[in-house]
């Protein structure tokens, strides 16, 4: 049988019931056709042993030159072979609607059966499915964190070179300015020890007033320019988290629009995992109706056996005197009976 999926459960299971049953009708009639053989020629003996008889009683009697011909044991044989021929006839209707009713029945078992493995093996399909689905979806949401783990990393890794490039260049920046400051203070101390040097060889009570004042200044100075040197490093290290802030924010916005995607993914994920639900229901729904529907169906297929039965106990058969063997009469009737075995295969619907 091939599967079509415009096709529902009950079709299918009309199909297969009305192809069992026409399959059971014809191998009932070949087994009835056969006995009906057999039974004909075990009646043939109860003719022959019964016209021995009269050639017997015929042979028996003595012969009546004179007298009239006797009627009456002619017509009392013939009655007895008409009413042993009924007997055998209802004895083989009796047998053969004895083996239909086992036929029916263990029919009526083997159709059940199907149907409970058909309906098995659907379920143990839709449990796979979802089952496969589930395991999918599993698959999907670690796939998901995983990407999402590595493009974080992957982002973190970004911010943390682009920090540290901009670190790199800035300690470049102060050591070239380090040097050039420290050049110009060795140019400047070798600039002022020449001229100390030389104020010490014209030295007079005002150079020397003017000398500690010089050296208080130089103290001074150097005050000064530490305070300074301080000073430009804070400005210096408010510039980078100025810069760190604007970077932060931006990251941190689109780390805020990754997280409203990734929301929406797993609200549409949960939409499929409801959906999933919604459908399974469903499915389970339509299992126990097309279970129930196999109930009626076979509940059908039973009173349709029934009435066969009935019809077959309650139909009047006709004998004539004059007719063929039962054998002939009975082959006869096998394909009325089978026409009427296969009238309930067709559904009502």
């Amino acid at each position: 049988m091939i599967w079509s999926p415009k096709l529902s459960l009950s079709n299918i299971h009309v199909r297969l019931t009305a192809k069992g049953l026409l399959r059971s009708i014809q191998l009932l009639s070949g087994c009835r056709k056969n006995t009906v053989v057999f039974q004909s020629v075990d009646k043939n003996k109860p003719k022959a042993s019964s016209g021995q008889q009269a050639s017997q009683q015929q042979a028996s009697q003595p012969s009546q030159v004179n007298g009239p011909p006797d009627v009456v044991p002619a017509s009392a044989s013939k009655g007895r072979r008409k009413d042993q021929s009924i007997q055998q006839l209802k004895g083989l209707l009796a047998s053969s609607n004895c083996r239909f009713e086992a036929f029916a029945i263990v029919l009526q078992q083997i159709l059940t059966e199907r149907l409970e493995k058909e309906k098995e093996e659907l379920r143990v399909s839709l449990e796979d499915a979802l089952q496969e689905l589930q395991e999918q979806h599993q698959k999907d949401m670690a796939e998901l964190e995983r990407r999402l783990q590595d493009f974080y990393q992957a982002e973190w890794d970004k911010v943390h070179l682009t920090y540290q490039e901009e670190a790199d260049k800035c300690k470049s920046l102060m050591q070239q300015q380090m040097g050039e400051l420290k050049a110009t203070h060795e140019a400047m101390k070798q600039e002022l020890q020449n001229s100390h040097t030389e104020q010490l060889q014209s030295k007079d009570s005002h150079t020397l007033y003017l000398e500690q004042e010089l050296d208080s200044l130089k103290v001074v100075l150097d005050i000064k320019n530490k305070q300074l040197h301080q000073h430009e490093k804070k400005l210096m290290e408010l510039d980078k988290l100025k810069d760190k802030n604007v970077k932060l924010d931006e990251s941190l916005k689109k780390v805020q629009q990754e997280n409203e995607d990734l929301k929406a993914r797993m609200d549409r994920h949960a939409a499929l995992s409801r959906q999933l639900s919604t459908e399974q229901a469903v499915l389970q729904e339509s299992l126990q109706k097309e279970s129930k529907e196999n109930k009626r169906l076979s509940m059908e297929n039973e009173e349709l056996l029934w009435k066969l039965y009935n019809g077959d106990l309650n139909s009047p058969r006709r004998i004539s005197p004059t007719s063929a063997s039962p054998s002939h009469s009975f082959s006869f009737q096998s394909p009325s009976s089978s026409n009427l075995l296969s009238s309930p295969s067709v559904s009502p619907r």
